[in-house]
């Protein structure tokens, strides 16, 4: 299916994609407030369902729990996907940013859904403190670079599926940075891979992503 229909439906997902800064918190409640769903997605054969799912974390959520992608589930996918049948995979990246990393950690540890950013969450995988602080990591540019060839991993360990991509806040701009890229691999009129892209915590939203906001950051 051709990228332009890709493009297309990332319009469509309008709705799902304007979210800025200015909500994130809202977004984090969200995700609190999950009922986990009662089928096991990873239990799905190719032939029976409609797309794969690659679900990316934000900074300090290298790898999204269960919890986290039921979220994704049923506050963003299941939406603007009504009636598919879909797997969900979680995408392994670093989501780094030296070196406040281990702040956004305390911060969002007392402000945010202890789901995601309790001692048990996937804010705090199971590494040593000294990891944990931030201090170590590898800064944001780095760290999206690392997390576009770790979604390219994944993409191609689903070749001819249709898939959806999830990304939220780091997780978003690794998305978008892969969205250009196959936007030029694959120009308008050249068949392309089915590709949707669902995104919140946008900073490269136009219309008040930080990194339109203050370009260069």
């Amino acid at each position: 299916m051709g990228y332009r229909r890709c493009v297309g439906r990332v319009g469509a997902l309008a709705v799902a994609t304007r979210m800025t800064v200015s909500i994130y918190v809202a977004v984090l409640v969200a995700m609190a407030t999950v009922v986990p769903a009662s089928a096991s997605a990873s239990s799905l054969d190719v032939s029976s369902r409609d797309r794969t799912a690659l679900i990316m974390g934000g900074t300090t959520v290298p790898t999204p729990d269960s919890a986290y992608i039921d979220a994704v589930r049923n506050h963003f996918i299941g939406p603007t996907h009504p009636g598919e049948t879909i797997e969900y995979i979680a995408v392994t990246a670093p989501m780094e940013f030296w070196p406040i990393t281990g702040v956004f950690r305390l911060v969002w540890f007392v402000i945010g859904p202890q789901s995601v950013w309790g001692l048990n969450g996937p804010g705090w995988p199971d590494e040593p403190l000294w990891k944990l602080s931030g201090l170590f990591d590898r800064t944001f540019d780095g760290s999206v670079r690392g997390g576009v060839t770790n979604l390219e991993d994944a993409i191609a360990a689903h070749p001819n599926e249709a898939l959806v991509i999830y990304g939220y806040s780091q997780g978003a701009v690794i998305a978008n940075i892969e969205k250009r890229k196959l936007a030029e691999q694959y120009p308008e009129g050249t068949e392309a891979p089915d590709i949707d892209f669902v995104l919140s915590g946008d900073l490269n939203l136009p219309n008040g992503g930080l990194s339109a906001r203050f370009p260069g950051l």
